[in-house]
Parts: structure tokens; sequence; C-alpha cells
């Protein structure tokens, strides 16, 4: 029994000594033994399994706390996770779900269940509700955190140490920027002018030209005079390092989305991300938050005149269905929009308006000059305004060129024409 217990140590995986230390994994005490004819099973996690892959572990036990017992079961649970996943609602959201669905697997330790810590439900489900409750969905009853263990226990998973905090994260993706967009009421574009530390976080100062994406329940006259904005800091003494690029560049433009004050003197923010145009998740983002914006203001004008309430400008974007949406390439995700393009467009819709214009000048001098011919008599003493036909192309051609000369600014000539009618 001793040699079998040393050879299943010496067997044990190496990613386990990879794991996370916080997570609170059991070793291996001298007293168990290895456990035979057991119902569970260690199954490698698929890389096709978006929510748990390089989750930290390789292997899942299954069958799992939900009772799934096979991985395309698991994988079609798991799937409809993903764009809760990807709001970022919360760093532990992925471990949290997949020590539900696809538990850390120990192969000595097959019998024995690894559940999520309290603390850790706990720590989730307050941001993710919210989001969730935004989207149109309830905090599930799986992930109730009363049926997991507390801190205490040994065989549970806790919250690992955080390097960031939740209001700048490091990775900002299509749903973050949606999610976030979602949840807050206020959202806006703006330059950073200086920061400074307060008590309990910072306060940033703003340059002068703040653009709003969303301005739930803050009037024109709070919006002209947002000078500067509050960012809690985090109890766990996270650092923020969009902060740090803002303090280190203050050129550059930074998206903020947060809430305003009952009193409408100050604003929190809770979303901070540089703006960045070259990302095509961020600039697909916004280019479905300015949509929607066109849309509810289109919208809000047809209800005015109509009679009827408007719509909130949020409501379009704030579905499942959206997050979902494939997000194009980026070569079809071409850049809008911008001042060299502006120019051109303007350009060119300068040079159409001037061919109309020279086109509808030439179409009203020949037919006057068409009219007079033939109001004319003949030549020869002849009766047919059919007979002067020549001399009324020759008359055509000659107002045609008088009107190109007298666009490049020439003065009138008259030799010229006396010349060209003798030719």
């Amino acid at each position: 029994m001793l040699l079998t217990l040393v050879l299943a140590l010496l067997a044990q995986p190496l990613y386990l000594i990879a794991m996370p230390p916080e997570w609170n994994l059991p070793s291996m005490p001298t007293s168990w033994a290895l456990p035979f004819g057991s119902s569970h099973r260690c199954v490698p996690i698929p890389s096709t399994m978006q929510l748990c892959d390089k989750i930290g572990y390789r292997e899942m036990r299954l069958p799992n706390m939900l009772n799934h017992d096979t991985v395309n079961e698991v994988m079609e649970q798991t799937k409809h996770w993903v764009p809760l996943a990807n709001l970022a609602c919360h760093k532990e959201i992925r471990v949290l779900l997949c020590s539900i669905y696809a538990p850390v697997c120990i192969p000595q330790l097959l019998e024995r269940q690894i559940k999520p810590c309290r603390t850790l439900c706990e720590a989730v489900m307050r941001p993710c509700a919210a989001v969730m409750q935004k989207f149109g969905y309830a905090w599930p009853e799986i992930l109730n955190c009363e049926q997991f263990p507390p801190e205490t226990d040994h065989m549970c998973i806790k919250a690992t140490q955080r390097t960031d905090c939740d209001a700048c994260p490091n990775n900002v993706t299509y749903e973050s920027v949606i999610g976030n967009y979602c949840v807050n009421n206020v959202a806006f574009k703006a330059r950073v002018d200086s920061i400074t530390k307060e008590s309990g976080g910072f306060r940033i100062r703003l340059k002068r030209r703040v653009r709003f994406f969303k301005s739930t329940g803050v009037s024109r006259r709070q919006k002209r005079s947002i000078r500067s904005v509050f960012i809690q800091e985090d109890s766990s003494g996270c650092a923020c390092g969009t902060l740090e690029a803002a303090r280190n560049d203050s050129s550059k433009r930074f998206l903020m989305m947060g809430s305003v004050s009952p009193d409408g003197t100050s604003f929190s923010v809770t979303f901070l991300a540089e703006w960045q145009q070259r990302d095509r998740r961020f600039k697909w983002a916004i280019r479905k938050i300015r949509g929607s914006r066109r849309r509810s203001r289109a919208g809000e004008i047809s209800a005015t005149s109509a009679g009827s309430a408007g719509t909130n400008s949020s409501e379009s974007i704030c579905t499942l269905s959206q997050l979902n949406e494939p997000i194009p390439t980026s070569t079809s995700l071409g850049r809008r929009g911008g001042r060299g393009n502006r120019r051109k467009r303007k350009n060119r819709r300068r040079k159409k308006n001037n061919d109309r214009r020279r086109r509808n000048r030439k179409t009203s001098r020949s037919d006057s000059t068409a009219a007079a011919s033939d109001r004319a008599p003949a030549r020869d003493g002849g009766t047919s305004a059919a007979a002067d036909r020549p001399g009324r192309r020759r008359r055509q051609r000659r107002n045609r060129d008088n009107d190109s000369r007298d666009r490049r600014g020439y003065a009138y000539d008259k030799s010229y024409y006396k010349n060209y009618q003798k030719s």
C-alpha cells in the first residue's frame, strides 16, 4: 500500500504545481489511499470549450456538480455563459463558472468535490448580478452562494490576488464596453488634464472638450459644467495602469463610464479605458453605441411628433443577440469619418453641385438659342427653320466655348468668335 501511494504521488500531474496557491487545493495526506472503482473520472478539457480553456488546469472531473456526465453536455451548457464571461463584470467569473461546470480533477481525490468558496461567489455576484439584470436575466439558483463552503474550508477555491482594478481593466473587449454602457448612466470621451490623490480615490480633472455618448438623467447644464470626475480606489489596493498612462501622456483620449450623484454635482467613474482607435473590437463597440444613439434620437423625434413617449437610448444594444453578433474583420471594418475623408466627401459634393449647375446653364442657353433661331426668318427667303440648322449648331458651340472661357477667367474676345464663324 505504501509503495502504491508513493507511485501515485510521483505520477501526480505537473500542472497542479503551477496552479495559483490561493486556490487552496489540498495536498495528499499519508493516510489516504487511491480510490479504486470510483464512479468519477478525469477528462481533458477540450480547446473548443471557450469558457474553461486555459483556465489554469487541464483536466476536469465528471460528473460535475450539475451531474453532467459527458464532455458534449458540458460544452453545450457552458456556451450560454460565454457572453456573460466576456462582459468582464468580475475578474473571477470564469473561475467560478468553471469550478461548477468543469471542476478541477485530482486523480487521488476523485471522490472529493472541490467547490468554490463562498467569498468567491459573493465577490462575483455583487457586480455581475446587476449586469445580468440589465440584460433581462436573474442570478441563477445554481450559483446560490449559500451552498458553497466558507473560505476556512481547505477544500474550496478562493479568489486569487488581484493585480488590476474593476474600473480600469487591462483587457478591454467588445462585450465589456457594451456591458458597462448598458449598466452605467453616463458615458463620454475626454482627455485628462491632471490626476490628484484624494481620500478614497483619485480626482481626474478633464480638459475642456467632452463628448457624451450617453447622459441619462443629466441636464445640458450639468454636461457643460463637468470639469472633473472621481474614481474610487479599490479596497484591494490594486494598481490602475490606465491612470498611469493618463499621467504620462495628456494628449491621449479615454472612454469613461459611470453615474452622476443624486444632487448632480459630481460624477463617479466605474469604467476607464484608453481610446483604442486601431482595435477592431473596441471600434465595433463604439460604432454600435453611436448607431444606437442615432436610432434613439430618431425614435424620440418621431415619438414627439406623434405625441407618444420616447424610448431609452441604450435598450436597443443591451441584448444578448448584440453580444453574440460576430465582429467584422479588419478589412471590412474600415475607418469612417476622419478629417481626410470628410474633406474628400466635401470636395466631391462641391464638384457634383458645380457640374449640375453647369449642365443646367448650358441647357438653358441652348434652349434659348434654339428658340430664337426658330422664331427668326429663314435664310434666302425660305420659310422653313430647318434650313438654318447648321448655323444653330455653330451658335451652340460658340456658347459652349464662351462658357468655358468665362470659367477660366478669360476676357471676351470678339476677333476669336469672328474668325470662328468664318471657319
